[in-house]
């Protein structure tokens, strides 16, 4: 995630105060709109540009009055300068009361937990504004200069408009010199002329806030943007990286000593790939620390080895070297981890890179310590990736999980009594992704705890009881995860004398085919959406005691379309059901349009109203 801050930093998000987690909203925000955000951008060369921005927010509420009293502007002071040319609130009257000495603070240096990033040239500008009331406005203007580029010969510029704000209008004026190459791409697009040797871009953007979808990819390519780059391509952005972390990759003699060892009985290109691999993953540690311009120049070998940590480039380069010292080659591939299933039409950025190896063409991420070999991080499936070996540079993509490894079995037997308490015994087995999901859940919990563990997933379930909990030693290095539990449930029958009664009533656990289904309430969707391929199959009987009488069980059912196929079985004997259900999704991508989300959806609504059918009971 080396370069997720550069990234913001280099875009000039026109709500940066409002905060980028506002795109994971869905519904209009009826308390703040944009009045105005006018952005000046000059770039004097490839390598400096001054970034003018004014801001206009309106407060419409007491809510977006305490919202926008407070805003912050960060930068990275080893590249840039950046000064608060004015600031002040302005009344509903049209009076105005500007910001004073004391209603400015520097906070310097960023430090976030974990594996969060560390960047001490970091400064936050925080601006207080006075006296902000609903119907009032605050008003600040901003130039941030470069003084530096995080990678010789790359700058740029992002704006967007987030579909959940109101925006009376944007604009954006770009000027640079004739000569200077210029990649601009806009929705919509800007105006392009020649002034005195001078090219300039203009545009005006404004936003009627409206919903959208839940779940929704690839967003920023379909709402009001602006992006521009001093690289002619995501390639050439690609090729420079690989070839300024190439020129850290050394062989020293430790690091040649190192990759010997550890693939001193690897016969194969795959078996020399898994041992270095396994070795980076698990010995050096993820810890974004930045020094000077950081971000995207990665520490050299003898660096890294030293530290015994490093960020996603460090991780990459070292494993690079090792690699290349046991005549393997390995190469960077930049990608964008969120859901952003499109490469930017003109390279702004991307927030993390992992290791692409050609003779086996395998992508790893060697800062995923808990991803065994087989297996990548969730958010590097099915992206498309820029690969180089600072030479040659292409557009990948990264294959989609399959099916094959996103697995579950669950084996359940059910006993119910008449005072409608059930003795419930659990068996699942799971395998890649899903086998990493359980591995999460099962390593957090406390040794001992685990009767705790269960009889809290009772509770989220809806229900009353106790249980017990049996698993091996959780085990990163492997692709399959297994667990069994046995229940006490006391109010599986919430009415002991007549009701019904779900076949094999599914736990708050990502086991179960209904679980796993999505939501497909949405009538249509506009945009784009993350979809898996999976496989989940559950087997179940079912034993009432003597003395109930079932009226009715559900019909076995089937339903199939285009990638999709859903079969069950129900086999009623007395007082017994035994039944398995099963869902097997295979889509070739990570993302679904909205059109398959239309032929989807009336298929998986069956499926869901089948799920939710009951078994009907008296005593």
């Amino acid at each position: 995630m080396f370069f997720k801050l550069i990234r913001q930093v280099s875009a000039t998000i026109l709500f940066a105060s409002l905060g980028i987690a506002s795109i994971a909203q869905q519904l209009p925000n009826p308390h703040l709109k944009i009045t105005r955000a006018d952005n000046h951008i000059v770039f004097e060369s490839a390598d400096r540009v001054i970034k003018r921005s004014r801001l206009e927010l309106q407060a419409l509420t007491a809510e977006g009055a305490q919202a926008v009293t407070k805003a912050q502007v960060g930068f990275n002071s080893a590249l840039d300068e950046l000064k608060i040319i004015q600031a002040k609130t302005i009344k509903s009257d049209g009076r105005e009361i500007k910001v004073e000495t004391n209603g400015f603070a520097v906070q310097k240096g960023y430090s976030a937990p974990g594996v969060g990033v560390t960047l001490p040239e970091w400064e936050i500008r925080e601006i207080n504004f006075p006296d902000v009331k609903a119907g009032d406005k605050v008003f600040r203007e901003v130039v941030q200069t470069s003084i530096k580029s995080s990678l010789p010969g790359f700058q740029n510029f992002q704006a967007f408009l987030l579909p959940a704000f109101d925006a009376d209008e944007m604009t954006v004026r770009i000027e640079a010199p004739q000569s200077l190459k210029l990649s601009v791409a806009a929705n919509p697009s800007l105006t392009m002329s020649i002034e005195n040797g001078k090219q300039i871009w203009i545009g005006k953007f404004s936003n009627k806030a409206t919903t959208y979808d839940d779940n929704a990819s690839s967003i920023r390519l379909r709402i009001p943007y602006v992006m521009v780059s001093t690289m002619g391509s995501n390639q050439d952005l690609g090729q420079r990286f690989a070839a300024a972390m190439i020129e850290k990759a050394v062989v020293t003699p430790e690091i040649d000593a190192l990759a010997k060892r550890l693939t001193a009985n690897a016969t194969t290109d795959e078996q020399k790939v898994r041992a270095v691999y396994d070795w980076v993953r698990k010995e050096i540690k993820y810890a974004a620390l930045f020094l000077g311009v950081g971000g995207w120049v990665p520490n050299d070998t003898t660096h890294i080895m030293s530290k015994r940590y490093g960020d996603c480039k460090d991780h990459v380069t070292l494993m690079h070297a090792l690699l290349k010292a046991v005549g393997v080659e390995s190469r960077p591939a930049l990608i964008y981890t969120v859901f952003e299933y499109e490469l930017d039409p003109v390279p702004v950025g991307f927030d993390h890179v992992i290791s692409y190896v050609p003779s086996l063409q395998k992508f790893l991420d060697p800062t995923a310590m808990n991803t065994p070999y087989e297996g990548l991080p969730y958010s590097a499936y099915g992206k498309p990736v820029v690969v180089s070996d600072g030479k040659q540079t292409e557009v990948l993509k990264v294959p989609a999980l399959r099916k094959m490894d996103n697995t579950v079995l669950s084996q359940t037997n059910i006993k119910i009594a008449a005072s409608g308490a059930a003795e419930v015994t659990l068996k699942v087995k799971t395998r890649g992704h899903s086998a990493s999901l359980i591995q999460d859940r099962l390593s957090q919990i406390p040794a001992g705890m685990g009767s705790a563990a269960v009889q809290q997933i009772i509770q989220q379930s809806g229900l009353q009881g106790t249980g017990f909990l049996r698993n091996e030693k959780v085990n990163r290095d492997s692709i399959e995860q297994s667990f069994e539990a046995d229940l006490s449930i006391r109010d599986l029958l919430k009415n002991t004398d007549a009701g019904a009664v779900v076949p094999n009533p599914p736990l708050n656990l990502p086991i179960y085919v209904l679980n796993n289904l999505g939501n497909h309430q949405q009538e249509r969707r506009t945009m784009p959406y993350v979809c898996n391929s999976m496989q989940v199959r559950e087997e179940f009987s079912m034993e009432f005691e003597a003395g109930f009488k079932l009226y009715r069980v559900p019909a076995s059912f089937t339903r199939e379309i285009s990638g999709i196929r859903f079969t069950s079985s129900y086999i009623q004997s007395g007082n017994k059901i035994a039944g398995w259900r099963e869902i097997e999704i295979d889509h070739p991508e990570q993302e679904c349009s909205p059109d398959e989300y239309r032929r989807r959806r009336l298929a998986m609504l069956d499926i869901v109203r089948h799920l939710r059918s009951q078994i009907i009971y008296e005593r």
